[in-house]
C-alpha cells in the first residue's frame, strides 16, 4: 500500500492511500508506529481512517496541520509503515469439517471420553412426555 495523494483542509491533513481494505491487525500496526511518532514530535492530536464513496482508497486523516518539518517525518513514517501492507488483504477461506473428517480426527471419540453419555454432534436427543430416546433405544419414564 502507498500514499497516492496528500492535502490539508482547515484543521486536518489527509493522506490518500491506494489500499482498498485494512484488516484490524494492520490498523493496530499503523497506530503502534504512528502514534509514538506524533508524540515524539510534540503532536497531541491523533488520527483516524476514512473511506468515502468516491475515494480510490482508504484515507488516513491526521487531526491537525503540523509544520513542514514534522510533516516530512510523518510522511516518511507513513511511507515506511504502509510499504509492506498489501492493497487488498488475502481472502479468508472458511472450510467446514465434514462428518468423515470429524471421525478421522477422533473428535467424536475425545468428546465421548469427556462425557460418556454425550451423543455425537450430528445426533440430538428427542424428548416426549419426559422420556428421552437415545441411539440405544432405551426409554426412561
Amino acid at each position: 500500500m502507498r500514499v497516492i495523494d496528500e492535502w490539508q483542509s482547515f484543521i486536518h491533513t489527509h493522506f490518500q492511500t491506494d489500499g482498498e481494505q485494512l484488516p484490524t491487525e494492520r490498523v493496530r500496526e499503523i497506530e503502534r508506529v504512528l502514534l509514538p511518532t506524533l508524540r515524539r514530535l510534540g503532536i497531541v492530536f491523533g488520527f483516524h481512517f476514512e473511506r468515502g464513496p468516491k475515494d480510490p482508497g482508504i484515507r488516513i486523516v491526521l487531526e491537525c496541520r503540523p509544520g513542514e518539518k514534522e510533516l516530512r517525518v510523518i510522511r516518511q513514517t507513513l511511507v515506511d509503515t504502509l510499504r509492506p501492507i498489501p492493497r487488498r488483504p488475502r481472502p479468508t477461506v472458511v472450510r467446514f469439517a465434514s462428518e468423515s473428517t470429524i471421525r478421522s480426527t477422533g473428535e467424536a471419540d475425545a468428546a465421548k471420553e469427556r462425557d460418556p453419555t454425550a451423543l455425537p454432534s450430528h445426533k440430538t436427543p428427542q424428548t416426549t412426555k419426559g422420556a428421552v430416546f437415545r441411539d440405544s433405544g432405551s426409554t426412561r419414564e
